[in-house]
């Protein structure tokens, strides 16, 4: 890594942001394998920031399909998020939502369909929905991005979005499987695949961290309390088979819980979808607006990134926008490499 120390002033971040490499990772600027990123975070020596791209590469292509989540590893992601559900006949399917009307060419609740019916449905690219994301697309439209998947895409199986990523990238998965034996049975697919080692968990709960821990004593879990007292139960009875802690700034107790993860060798894992994402898009176009090179444009939204990476010292970003957020993580792990242990910022 280069001995450099970690930029803080905006002209820094605007020649860093011209400079940038396209992919993301540590050393070299390459992403790490699957397994590598998952190693990294269960390890305290480990310092490096991973880059998730969230729901695939939901701005780009039909969101949580394959395609989105191949996309996103080519964008630079070091692991994809996705919710999985099961079909009526127990089919492991990917939906971020209970309905399939928000983001398909159809309707209907996933765990009444059968997978035959879910098949017949496709997801729909972003700017062709009814939702408000047509109507966001318009926006991010001023910054330049372009939808890059344009036909509508199948509802894939968890099965086909593991073989598909083909360890270029972790994959960090929400269960919304319907208890104990779902979770088993994700559990169980992925130790068929030989994925286990490339796969963190979400437990939203304890009964789902019990569940995934009861069927794989060692799988990888992510926390995600829902405020400091929850955090304090879930630390209590799991102990260290927790190392990632997922939560946001503006939570209830988020700053107790961050000092808390900090302090115990943990890593925490930040949502910047929402408010960071919005921000950062709506300084880049702000920004070209009133005239500014494109370089400058980026430079802003990558100072946005910054203060929300310095501010929390998250190991874990999980984002809407991974064309700008892989390469400036790529940046700020390089910066790392000459501040192994950054100091915490004031009011911790």
């Amino acid at each position: 890594m280069r001995s450099r120390p970690l930029r803080r002033s905006f002209l820094a971040i605007t020649a860093a942001a011209a400079l940038a490499p396209a992919g993301c990772g540590g050393d070299g600027g390459t992403s790490p394998a699957a397994g590598d990123a998952v190693a990294c975070l269960v390890d305290a020596s480990c310092n490096r920031v991973v880059a998730v791209s969230s729901r695939g590469s939901r701005y780009f292509a039909p969101e949580e399909t394959v395609a989105a989540n191949s996309l996103g590893v080519d964008q630079g992601a070091d692991a994809v998020s996705f919710d999985v559900r099961r079909s009526a006949d127990g089919i492991v399917v990917l939906m971020r939502d209970e309905m399939v009307d928000r983001t398909c060419n159809g309707t209907g609740t996933v765990s009444e369909l059968t997978f035959p019916a879910l098949r017949g449905i496709s997801v729909m690219p972003p700017d062709q929905r009814g939702d408000l994301l047509s109507e966001e697309m318009v926006f991010l439209a001023a910054t330049g991005l372009r939808v890059l998947v344009r036909t509508p895409q199948p509802i894939p199986t968890l099965d086909d979005v593991a073989r598909g990523l083909g360890g270029r990238a972790a994959m960090v998965i929400t269960l919304e499987v319907g208890g104990a034996d779902g979770v088993a049975q994700v559990v169980r697919q992925l130790r068929a695949l030989g994925k286990l080692g490339e796969t963190v968990f979400v437990a939203r709960s304890l009964a789902e961290a019990r569940a995934v821990l009861g069927e794989d004593p060692a799988a990888v879990l992510a926390a995600r309390p829902s405020d400091s007292g929850d955090w304090t139960q879930m630390k209590n009875e799991l102990g260290d088979a927790i190392r990632i802690v997922k939560m946001n700034p503006g939570d209830p107790g988020f700053d107790a819980v961050k000092n808390d993860v900090h302090a115990s060798g943990r890593k925490l894992f930040v949502e910047l979808l929402g408010d960071t994402d919005n921000l950062a898009t709506l300084a880049q176009r702000t920004a070209l607006q009133q005239g500014a090179p494109a370089t400058e444009a980026l430079a802003a939204a990558r100072y946005v990134y910054q203060l929300a990476y310095d501010s929390t010292r998250l190991r874990m970003a999980e984002t809407d926008r991974i064309d700008t957020v892989a390469p400036f993580t790529d940046d700020y792990n390089l910066a790392l490499g000459s501040n192994p242990v950054p100091p915490a910022p004031p009011g911790g």
